[in-house]
């Protein structure tokens, strides 16, 4: 708690220094609105063409289905999950390997998004990006089931 207040009063960059960092416990990054402040900043600078790993590995760890009853966080998540996979594609599909992101979550969130969002749009990108196969397999899965979701709804 402590390292979020302190981290709460300092953007521009430190909190994905942080939390990069193998020290901090991932679940303290679960449902971080603070996180998700950092990423949208990242994301909301058209100056910067590549979006650095660690923030998108600090984004992707702020998923946890504990996060579920919090609206707030669950909203915006959403989105900036659409987001970050337009915008960073093959850096998405390497985290979502990696050991501290809750992988079928994640997939979860993709197949169940919020909001309208362009899926075929979003399945070239995932295409295009390269990666690792069986995870952009699965993301594919996801946004064809995204897909479905939203003529349903």
């Amino acid at each position: 708690m402590r390292l979020l207040l302190m981290v709460a009063g300092m953007m521009g960059g430190f909190l994905c220094d942080v939390c990069a960092q193998e020290s901090v416990s991932t679940d303290s990054l679960h449902c971080n609105t603070m996180a998700l402040l950092e990423v949208n900043q990242q994301l909301a600078d058209t100056s910067s063409v590549l979006i650095p790993y660690e923030t998108v590995l600090l984004f992707y760890q702020t998923f946890a289905p504990s996060c579920i009853n919090n609206a707030e966080y669950s909203q915006w998540s959403s989105e900036l999950l659409f987001d970050m996979l337009y915008h960073a594609p093959g850096t998405s599909l390497r985290i979502l390997t990696h050991p501290r992101v809750n992988q079928a979550h994640v997939l979860d969130e993709i197949a169940h998004p919020l909001l309208d969002e362009n899926i075929p749009l979003l399945r070239v990108r995932i295409v295009q990006a390269g990666g690792p196969v069986e995870i952009a397999q699965a993301v594919l899965r996801a946004l064809a089931d995204a897909a479905i979701h939203l003529q349903e709804h």
